[in-house]
């Protein structure tokens, strides 16, 4: 297969609703006419695969409105473009094997694939203005020095320089995405601050032309559909800052075809998995300072004969406009300046890529799969899902590793294993062989997949590639399966909820079970603060089932009916009924049966009733708590969801805490997930750190455990406080266990999860343990060796008194009374040395006299814990002359009388005096020193 083909002094443009590609006379008639003018020595750069295209122009421009058969409206004028430094973004030949309508679709105005003798980079719609110092300029204006495209993996290359900074961008195609490379260099004698920005107009076509999403004017009404994790789809203008708002800055925007159909472009701001290469964070994506979402006529400018030395970059209102910008978007990229020095550079990279790809791109191969997004049910039959089963592509593109010329190297035998969760099944091998994939070109295999009807919420697959030669890659990607009235319910206790509708709302006629011999039934009263029967489902609220039986597969009975109001309107309106929270704990659920993200709740509380909130603002006026908590019946324990990308799972219950005095009405979202047919950073990844980490408490006994608990510090009181998490109350089982942190919370002791402190100095954590039946329990600390090395970290068993150095130790257990609680601390101490180093070492006699004893005297850079033995000259232990000591900072001093572990005294010789030091941290030094006994 023919990896990326690339067209010069012969390519042609593509410009969306003003300037057109192909030999198609119904679409050029549009804006260009039937023969497109370009200048004499036109030229542009294409590099193109099956699943991924991007041009560059180098020279010349491309006339529009040119002939007189062209019809009236488009521009009102004839405007020669230039194409220089333009770049854009389209789909291969093949796109997503979900999907026709992306093939050779082009993602960016004034692109598409190379086709019929022509290709397309044409006009302002994606450029770059680089910065220096308060100049701006245009990447491409001057021309370029030198630009080609690459023997050696499958890139282009332009150089050029504005001012006093050579601009070199290096494009590469790297499977799913192009991968652009901005190396920014001072040429000066003097530093300077330099910076960049890059924008387009985003407009996807389908092949034929036909029809648009994104540019206005445009032959479609439609925009793209624009997401952003953990918000609700943007239809107004943004402007996002990540110094104000590190939290709330998109990790990624993407740009698709609509809701059902996930195809598209993916702009990345922020560096994940994917744009990560683990052998060389150079090549890894660079962090964007801020990111603009708005109107292209008011961001990137509309076409005009005329370059432009800086964006318009103007949105109607600072920082969130109240503008819509559907129908014609486009975005900004800006990486702020920063001081360079003379003969210095600065390195950018920046990846755009597909939607629908899971995908890998570190070094020497790349990796994706291609999966669909939702597994949505059949059109008008709850009980079928629409294909079942469905195929997963697996690509492997041999790029930037083994494809420089002359030293090319094919993988051969590329093994693709594919692993499952519980809930799908592979049709056909699990392992299928890639025999050869020559350098530069990608290779890809099939495999096909049954889903299994009781299946629901977000699958989580792996791809593990092996090939020879390169390392072995294990990517990682979820696959949401929309729910049908069905339920796997498992021993003991379930924590669930029903989006459905029945004709009998009866817990016994739904799961046709016996109640009291089969199963009970409980809910939550907030207002009584306990549990109280549940005869049936209440949309939106949690329930525990607690099932006698042998865990089992139930197809709901009553007549279930799927929810409608899932589906989101134009106007903003549309989703479930509003749920009012009480002060304390409240049992919620999922009233859809697709999952949708946590940080798309809005709401509004009675303590300030004149204004509704996102959840992140909930969160931060501490109106609800940053996380809920979900029981897992396989693990019999608790688990949580915090981020605001976080997935609310269908029939799953979640409990949810109010800390205010007042109650809080909650709007559960429609479904705005990409791939759902609807037709038919409160917080980031935890990351341990010396300025905020934190330690995992663990309880568990012989049938039941606790886990997800932890004490430690914040980085500020702020940051304390967002991180709080509350401890759910204990499930309604016989085996129930149970850890929580008991901490002031306003003036009242509340039991937490996770309980952070942004003091310095010695902390210590209250610990509370429940069980509700007698026997061993075992309280553990599993991530121990992440939080930093110079902690002391000690266990207090306030009933015996007895303590435990965590760093000595791996548990303790202790024998639980039923229905009683036993009380721990936890105690911190950070220090301020995190290694205990031996300095010097002198030896010398205490008198005078072949008998007299030996003096070693040795410094200490912090206190630790000694031992000093004296060993012979082959290594063999004569004497210890101090273990176990508690030497503190400083001098210290050991005493050996020349006798040896029976009292004897030794023979005269060379012996070595050995002194091992440990510090707080647990690491150990060693340091021998020589001593010569003369007798």
């Amino acid at each position: 297969m023919s990896k990326f083909r690339f067209n010069h002094n012969l390519l042609s443009v593509a410009l969306i609703s003003a300037c057109a590609a192909g030999a198609r006379a119904d679409f050029l008639n549009f804006c260009v006419g039937p023969t497109p003018r370009f200048s004499p020595g036109f030229i542009a750069y294409e590099v193109q695969s099956p699943i991924f295209a991007v041009s560059m122009g180098i020279a010349g421009t491309v006339d529009y409105n040119a002939g007189t058969d062209t019809p009236p409206g488009c521009f009102g004028a004839h405007i020669s473009g230039n194409v220089r430094g333009r770049i854009g973004f389209g789909a291969g030949t093949r796109g997503t094997i979900h999907s026709d309508i992306d093939d050779n679709m082009g993602f960016t105005w004034g692109f598409h694939p190379a086709r019929d003798g022509i290709s397309g980079v044409c006009g302002t719609s994606a450029y770059a203005i680089l910065t220096e110092d308060t100049t701006t300029s245009l990447f491409g204006a001057n021309g370029f020095q030198t630009a080609f495209v690459g023997l050696s993996d499958t890139y282009f290359f332009a150089r050029t320089t504005n001012g006093n900074t050579r601009i070199e961008c290096r494009i590469d195609l790297v499977a799913d995405s192009a991968r652009v490379n901005w190396v920014l260099t001072n040429t000066d004698t003097v530093s300077h601050s330099i910076g960049l920005g890059f924008g387009s107009t985003v407009a996807l076509f389908s092949e034929n032309l036909q029809e648009i999403h994104g540019a206005s004017p445009s032959t479609s009404p439609d925009g793209t559909y624009v997401t952003v994790p953990g918000i609700k789809p943007p239809r107004t203008e943004h402007r996002w800052i990540r110094s104000l708002d590190p939290a709330g800055f998109p990790s990624s925007v993407n740009f698709s075809w609509s809701q059902p159909e996930a195809v598209g472009i993916q702009i990345m701001n922020t560096k994940d998995t994917a744009t990560t290469d683990p052998n060389d964070p150079n090549q890894s994506q660079t962090a964007v300072d801020g990111f603009v979402l708005g109107n292209a006529n008011f961001l990137i400018g509309w076409v005009s004969g005329a370059d432009s030395n800086a964006f318009s970059n103007f949105i109607f209102q600072e920082p969130v406009s109240d503008v819509g910008f559907a129908a014609n978007d486009a975005y900004i990229q800006t990486w702020n300046p920063q001081l360079v020095g003379a003969g210095s550079k600065r390195t950018i990279n920046a990846f755009y890529r597909s939607t629908w790809g899971d995908s890998l791109y570190g070094r020497p191969y790349s990796v994706v799969a291609d999966t669909p997004k939702v597994i949505n049910l059949a059109q008008g039959d709850a009980n079928q899902f629409a294909q079942n089963p469905f195929p997963i592509r697996v690509w492997v593109d041999n790029n930037r590793g083994f494809a420089s010329i002359d030293t090319e190297l094919p993988l051969q035998d590329v093994r693709v294993q594919l692993l499952l969760p519980d809930g799908m099944t592979i049709v056909g091998p699990s392992v299928k062989t890639i025999a050869n994939i020559d350098a530069r070109k990608q290779g890809f295999v099939d495999f096909l997949v049954q889903v299994d009807s009781f299946a629901a919420g977000d699958m989580t697959y792996q791809v593990k590639i092996t090939p020879t030669p390169g390392p072995q890659k294990t990517l990682t990607g979820v696959i949401q399966v929309i729910a049908q009235p069905k339920m796997t319910l498992r021993t003991d206790a379930n924590l669930i909820t029903s989006p459905w509708t029945f004709d009998s709302p009866t817990w016994e006629n739904i799961l046709g079970l016996v109640p009291d011999q089969d199963y009970q039934a409980f809910t939550y009263d907030p207002v009584q603060k306990g549990y109280i029967v549940s005869t049936g489902p209440d949309r939106g609220h949690g329930a525990w089932i607690i099932s006698k039986i042998a865990t089992t597969n139930i197809q709901l009975g009553s007549n279930p009916q799927a929810p409608t109001d899932y589906k989101p309107q134009a106007d903003g309106s549309g989703g479930a009924p509003l749920i009012s929270l009480k002060p304390g704990w409240n049992l919620i659920g999922n009233p859809y049966h697709v999952a949708f993200q946590l940080g798309q709740i809005v709401g509004a509380s009675n303590a300030n009733p004149n204004q509704s909130y996102t959840y992140v603002d909930l969160v931060k006026q501490n109106l609800i708590s940053g996380s809920l908590a979900y029981w897992d019946p396989s693990t019999v324990n608790y688990g949580f969801i915090q981020k605001t990308t976080d997935h609310v799972e269908p029939q799953r219950g979640y409990w949810i805490f109010v800390p205010s005095s007042q109650d809080v009405v909650i709007r559960f979202p429609p479904i705005f997930q990409v791939g759902v047919r609807s037709q038919d950073e409160v917080a980031k990844p935890w990351q341990q750190t010396e300025k905020q980490w934190r330690l995992q408490i663990a309880a568990r006994s012989n049938s039941a455990a606790d886990d997800q608990n932890f004490v430690g510090f914040a980085s500020s009181a702020t940051n304390a406080k967002s991180l709080r998490v509350y401890e759910p109350p204990m499930a309604p089982i016989k085996n129930g266990l149970s850890l929580a942190v008991d901490q002031n919370v306003a003036g009242t002791q509340t039991r937490m999860s996770q309980a952070l402190t942004e003091g310095t100095g010695r902390q210590e954590f209250s610990i509370k343990v429940d069980a509700r039946e007698a026997g061993p329990v075992t309280v553990t600390w599993p991530n121990l060796s992440t939080i930093p090395k110079n902690v002391r970290a000690k266990l207090v068993d306030v009933a015996t008194g007895e303590t435990r150095d965590l760093r000595k130790v791996s548990g303790y257990t202790f024998q639980a009374e039923a229905n009683l609680t036993r009380s721990f601390k936890i105690q911190l101490e950070p220090g301020t040395v995190s290694k205990a180093i031996i300095g010097s070492v002198v030896v010398t006699p205490s008198g005078r006299g072949p008998s007299a004893s030996i003096r070693l005297n040795y410094t200490l850079g912090s206190d630790a814990t000694t031992t000093v033995r004296i060993l012979s000259s082959n290594g063999r232990e004569v004497m210890v002359v101090g273990s176990g000591r508690a030497d503190k900072a400083g001098q210290n001093e050991v005493v050996w009388n020349l006798r040896d572990q029976a009292n004897r005294a030794v023979a005269p010789g060379t012996y070595r005096a050995e002194i091992v030091a440990e510090g707080a941290d647990g690491e150990r030094v060693r340091k021998i020193t020589p001593i010569i006994v003369i007798r």
